[in-house]
């Protein structure tokens, strides 16, 4: 398996601002380390083996993580999702999903962040 094409702090960061621009909200980063930890979450290991080895389950855990860890004054949610879409479309895959089941993933797994 190729090895996969990970987001940089650079990129989440230039997706919040252009999510931001867009969408409204308060433009910034609250916890820099918050950002970096939740980055590095998709190539954590275990005794060299990944903890999310499939590309799926490292889109889920930038979802989960960057949301989870609140890294940004505002928009965590919507730069999660777009860190996550990024980083699939970026390793190949054509993700086909509905605006309600994206809206209903987003919210049940903030839910489950709590």
């Amino acid at each position: 398996m190729p090895t996969p094409r990970y987001v940089t702090q650079e990129e989440a960061e230039n997706l919040h601002k252009q999510l931001i621009n867009l969408y409204g909200g308060s433009l910034g980063l609250r916890d820099v380390s918050g950002l970096e930890s939740a980055l590095l979450q998709p190539q954590q290991t275990f005794s060299g083996v990944l903890l999310h080895p499939a590309i799926a389950d490292q889109a889920a855990a930038y979802l989960y993580h960057i949301a989870k860890n609140h890294p940004f004054i505002d928009g965590n949610k919507r730069t999660a999702l777009a860190v996550a879409y990024s980083f699939l479309k970026a390793n190949g895959f054509n993700v086909l999903v509905s605006k309600d089941d994206l809206y209903n993933l987003v919210i049940q797994i903030v839910r489950d962040c709590s």
